[in-house]
């Protein structure tokens, strides 16, 4: 299976603003996991990272591509939804 990281990106993107959570997944993408953890090794995600994680894996992506696609959903939801300080 090729991966093609920006579509997939796009696609699970779609995925969470079509979402009824919406506004869970950007408060948990715009917050992140502890900064000694990462996704990859998160201890006590909220309930929601456990949908995005399946889509993730869905895609494809595991070992480092994990953790490399949840950085890419939270670079893209920070610069649409993070307002500036």
């Amino acid at each position: 299976m090729e991966l093609n990281s920006e579509k997939d990106c796009e696609q699970i993107l779609s995925k969470i603003e079509n979402h009824p959570e919406k506004n869970d997944f950007i408060e948990l993408y715009i917050k992140g996991p502890p900064d000694d953890e990462g996704f990859t090794w998160w201890r006590d995600p909220p309930e929601v990272f456990t949908i995005v994680r399946q889509w993730v894996l869905d895609a494809g992506y595991d070992s480092s591509g994990y953790g490399i696609m949840h950085r890419k959903i939270q670079k893209k939801i920070k610069e649409k939804y993070e307002t500036p300080d």
